[in-house]
């Protein structure tokens, strides 16, 4: 058991004491992968609410089998409530789910020690005879069926695709179920918090989360609402980045004003090595290292009217080279200050698994995270040589960043460019043409994108030229905006060079 969680699970055994099951993680030698969502559940009534939260202190301490265990305080300045929250994390690529009988009432420590689990909760609804409501299915058996109901509208399951959370609504048989137990409801999905949920008892709460990074999580927070708790939740992204520390660079999580170091590339496994170190301290570095950097292209209908263009029927993909990626703060060298060369904001992709031929249900289980980016193109070069890449390509010309993030319900939210703080582009994500979803399986028909590869959505109106001693700030939703000033590149080649080389292509 991991120190602080045990305690946790006392507490929370005693208000369950009449459930009949237990929800158990099991470590597992066997590599399992998943991508989804941050879908979070409540064996109670789950609840949206106001309150402004804000993270006091984290602390993590490693435990066995890989396992981190978090204790975060929260604070409510406004009601002046402070509260705790306990969690344990792990990565799904080497655990399984087990649903385990328990009618003899045995403690919670006890059938962790028998069965070897590393991190465990009470779960699930029972009725007064103390039969099961709602799915379960233990070892691949179902030992009670599936019950449409106002509570019990989530399903926790570990399937032959990897440990998943889904909606009651949309369990499918389809695939094979070798654990499950029905409970909920949905208290946050997309990092936003579900809307009309009761907000009115305090008591101690447990909770599973599936995050859409590699990792999965078991908790227990101290008396709140199950309103407060979903927007406790919510106002926690988890949120990477790329940092630089005097000559050295790492990947690591941003966790308020700190920074805990990753052993790897976060889209490859989440794994804290657990040097933590001030925000302040870092320089922030590109966030991404991608194998394949494409971007679409007419993606707005504003857009494809500006520029005089009409559309295509499917989406317009090219490659850029990722040795024009810029890190937040980073200068864009204008290649030809001689010719137009103009931003575009966008929304950018992080891809979390090898994709290939994935339909566009099931392509958002495929992505790690979202950040902001921007497409710097020379306008001169791209009517000259009738294609994208290398007008798009220069070194800087794709600045990214500041950081990328996991949760990130980008269906719906704003985007927004300003330079030297004039608004120039506005718009919603949800007026793209195609979807991410579209995007990233049309994309995987024609080549296999791997973890860490980037996508960049297309661009909405507003685009425009940009000059030297320009300031342009890009931003996303609420996420800190990604900013880069402008200068012209020292090693600029003439204008008589580069026609003479445009006109031989």
């Amino acid at each position: 058991m991991i120190r602080g969680f045990r305690r946790s699970s006392r507490n929370t055994r005693e208000k369950f004491k009449d459930r009949r099951r237990v929800v158990r993680f099991r470590y597992a030698s066997a590599a399992r992968s998943f991508y989804g969502s941050l879908l979070l559940l409540l064996a109670a009534l789950a609840a949206s609410a106001q309150a402004e939260w804000k993270v006091l202190s984290t602390e993590s301490e490693r435990g066995r089998a890989g396992i981190e265990h978090r204790h975060v305080a929260v604070e409510d300045a406004a009601a002046g409530q402070r509260v705790t929250v306990d969690v344990a994390v792990f990565s799904p690529k080497s655990t399984a789910l087990r649903l385990i009988d328990n009618p003899d009432g045995q403690s919670l420590d006890a059938m962790m020690k028998r069965e070897k689990f590393v991190c465990g909760v009470n779960g699930g609804y029972f009725n007064t005879e103390f039969k099961p409501i709602g799915l379960r299915v233990a070892d691949g058996t179902t030992f009670s069926p599936l019950r449409r109901a106002r509570l019990i509208t989530g399903i926790l399951l570990q399937s032959d695709r990897g440990i998943d959370v889904v909606r009651a609504a949309q369990f499918s048989r389809t695939r094979k179920i070798i654990a499950a137990v029905q409970s909920g409801p949905f208290l946050v999905e997309g990092n936003k918090c579900i809307r009309g949920l009761n907000d009115s008892q305090l008591a101690r709460r447990t909770f599973a989360g599936i995050p859409t990074n590699d990792r999965a999580c078991l908790g227990v927070c101290s008396d709140v609402s199950l309103g407060q708790l979903a927007n406790i939740l919510a106002t926690t992204p988890i949120t990477f980045g790329g940092f630089g520390l005097g000559n050295e660079f790492f990947y690591g999580e941003l966790r308020g004003d700190e920074v805990h170091r990753l052993s790897q590339p976060y889209w490859n496994q989440v794994q804290p090595t657990g040097e933590v170190v001030s925000l302040a301290s870092l320089e922030i570095d590109v966030p991404v290292a991608p194998s394949k950097l494409i971007a679409v292209g007419l993606n707005y209908a504003d857009h494809i009217a500006e520029m005089k263009r009409t559309e295509i029927g499917g989406p317009l993909i090219w490659f850029k080279a990722p040795s024009s990626l810029l890190a937040h703060n980073g200068v864009i060298e204008i290649a030809f200050p001689e010719h137009q060369t103009d931003f575009e904001t966008e929304l950018a992709v992080v891809i979390g698994a090898r994709t290939k031929n994935v339909s566009a249900d099931d392509a958002l289980d495929h992505v790690f995270g979202y950040t902001i980016g921007l497409d710097i193109t020379d306008r001169d070069l791209q009517k000259q040589e009738k294609q994208f890449a290398r007008c798009k390509s220069f070194d800087s010309y794709t600045p990214i960043g500041p950081f990328v993030y996991s949760d990130a319900d980008v269906r719906d939210t704003s985007i927004k460019l300003w330079q030297n703080g004039e608004l120039r582009q506005s718009t919603r994500t949800s007026r793209m043409i195609h979807s991410v979803a579209q995007i990233i399986s049309f994309v995987s028909q024609s080549l296999t994108l791997m973890a860490g590869d980037v996508i960049l959505t297309g661009t909405p109106a507003g685009v425009g030229p940009i000059q030297a001693g320009d300031e342009l700030e890009a931003e996303i939703d609420n996420w800190p905006p990604l900013r880069n000033r402008v200068a012209i590149t020292q090693n600029s080649p003439s204008g008589n060079a580069e026609k003479t080389l445009g006109n031989t292509i």
